[in-house]
């Protein structure tokens, strides 16, 4: 179903320890993003105009803390400085190599330490970052032979795309039964996987063999519609709490007349366990607030 935004959520913000992000976190779409442990992935895909006008003074500030790869036995890290500084404070995020049940895998989120051991343990790789404060300290981690990796947004260049025509689209879904509405949501949901992707089938003008791939864009009455899209891409070891931040600050800054998207995949641990692998926030053009959400969860 449709769920309703409310713009007086949107700009109360708080600050803890030189870390300024929104105040709400309860109810969609907040908690499903701040639920997500280790974030891979951030995708922002708007229309060309909206992107100019964050290009310069927005799409700057949005920078995650950088993170670090670091090599350590676990004892060493249950030890002295960092124990008090980030494990005990929560103000840390860390995520072993490997995946469960193949290796031995280790995860630290809100000062809890997760295991799942089969064997003896020998020196650790780790990436880690915080998930508070603005950037960790590197005299903390100097022992750990650290390399430091900052993450910049990439721009892709403007895409001429076949795209689904959005006008109406609140109107049709609210008239809509369960049924047309969830092959509707998941005819928008593919559409916008397969522009994150970069995929050709979604460019205008696409010819390929329907022999090769039968996917078609979802036509309104009026055909296919040309558009210019442009997606910002942040790749590498995040925080939740910093993409609950960035789609708060997009939603302040695109007006509400443009549509856009904004996903989040997480790393892949795995683990038996179901998680939250992916959300996909998709704001309508003229909607009042109102939004979708694709909560996507990984079975193991």
């Amino acid at each position: 179903m449709l769920r309703h935004l409310r713009p007086n959520a949107l700009p109360c913000t708080q600050q803890r320890r030189g870390y300024s992000f929104p105040a709400p976190d309860k109810g969609k779409p907040w908690a499903p993003i701040l639920s997500q442990d280790f974030v891979y992935s951030v995708d922002l895909i708007l229309p060309e105009e909206s992107f100019e006008a964050l290009k310069k003074e927005v799409l700057p500030r949005l920078s995650p803390p950088a993170f670090f790869r670091i090599k350590a036995p676990l004892a060493k890290l249950l030890d002295g400085a960092f124990l008090l500084d980030y494990l005990k404070t929560g103000d840390v995020l860390m995520l072993s190599k490997g995946q469960e049940p193949v290796d031995n895998l280790f995860t630290i989120r809100d000062g809890k330490l997760t295991m799942y051991l089969d064997r003896e343990t020998e020196p650790i790789t780790w990436l880690c970052t915080t998930s508070k404060s603005k950037e960790m300290n590197a005299n903390y981690v100097q022992g750990f032979f650290p390399t430091k990796n900052s993450i910049q947004s990439t721009a892709s260049q403007t895409l001429p795309t076949s795209s689904p025509s959005f006008d109406g689209l609140l109107q049709e879904f609210a008239g809509a039964d369960k049924l047309t509405f969830e092959e509707s949501a998941a005819d928008l949901y593919e559409w916008l996987s397969l522009v994150r992707l970069g995929s050709p089938r979604v460019e205008f003008g696409d010819n390929v063999d329907p022999y090769l791939s039968r996917y078609q864009v979802p036509m309104s009455p009026d055909g296919p519609q040309t558009l210019k899209l442009r997606r910002v891409t942040w790749r590498g070891f995040m925080p939740s709490t910093w993409a609950h931040a960035t789609l708060a600050t997009v939603l302040r800054e695109v007006p509400f007349k443009s549509w856009l998207a904004f996903s989040t995949t997480t790393f892949s641990k795995g683990t038996t366990a179901s998680d939250n692998a992916e959300c996909t926030f998709f704001r309508p053009p003229n909607s009042g607030g109102q939004y979708i959400l694709w909560d996507v969860r990984r079975d193991g």
